[in-house]
């Protein structure tokens, strides 16, 4: 499915490719000591790791080309609230020198707090529990310019779906998943889930029937700052794509969304 800024895709991955990817993110997730869990593919130096072969591949067959792709992998269902995705680094302290798009691409190019967005964010659902709803809420705003929401697409969460769209829109989580449109049902979009760990016969509930397993990567014109390659990650899980295969394209179906105005 493709409507304006999102493109959905189900069966992007099969089940066993999304079990070892999960299996992969777990590593990955363990290995957030550098880049606040986040690590960079080049694509021109080709994938090393599992999980930056299944991104390639992922990309291969949507016809995207980009060089640069920022990846980093979350297993909860948390609340994320209403965000763009940015080059955080740079957009937290800046690095000397100025925007004149001439400059050669060095750490200086770019302007203290200077705002960069990827050029597409990914969303690809590898693992749920039971009762996990967690879909993806995309806002078409128009982009970074603008401040007035036209659209509102809700792509509900599902094993092998993949969630594309423009990297400077809004998106969010809920939890709970009506927060955003119901007051009685979600609450008040004020009073939200946290991190409190609930057990049920002595495992955490969070990582079993509300566990939500996802692969997320950006593509970028240039890389963000300060997020390493996949050096350190790759000392662990070694090379190889190891069963994190995507299907070919043509295996790949349109997906559903709900689609709310604003």
């Amino acid at each position: 499915v493709e409507a304006g800024a999102v493109r959905v895709f189900d069966g992007a991955v099969g089940a066993e490719a999304c079990e070892a990817a999960d299996k992969e993110a777990a590593v990955l997730r363990n290995r957030g000591d550098a880049g606040g869990g986040h690590w960079l593919l080049d694509r021109e130096e080709g994938p090393s790791a599992p999980l930056e072969h299944l991104i390639h591949a992922c990309l291969q067959e949507m016809g995207d080309g980009s060089r640069w792709v920022e990846y980093w992998a979350r297993d909860e269902w948390l609340n994320l609230d209403a965000h763009r995705d940015v080059d955080e680094m740079l957009a937290r302290r800046g690095e000397a020198g100025g925007l004149d798009p001439g400059a050669p691409e060095t750490p200086g190019r770019f302007a203290p707090g200077a705002i960069r967005f990827p050029t597409h964010a990914h969303v690809l659902y590898l693992a749920l529990g039971e009762k996990v709803v967690g879909p993806t809420l995309v806002l078409d705003d128009g982009g970074a310019g603008r401040k007035e929401m036209e659209r509102m697409f809700v792509v509900p969460a599902k094993q092998g779906r993949l969630v594309r769209f423009s990297g400077d829109r809004f998106h969010a989580v809920p939890r709970p998943p009506l927060a955003y449109l119901d007051p009685v049902e979600g609450g008040t979009n004020n009073v939200m889930w946290t991190r409190k760990r609930k057990r049920s016969n002595g495992k955490c509930d969070e990582s079993t029937v509300f566990k939500r397993s996802v692969l997320l990567f950006n593509t970028w014109e240039e890389p963000p700052r300060d997020v390493p390659k996949e050096a350190l990650y790759r000392e662990v899980v070694g090379e190889g794509p190891g069963g994190c295969v995507a299907k070919s394209g043509e295996e790949w179906r349109g997906g559903g969304f709900e689609k709310a105005s604003g």
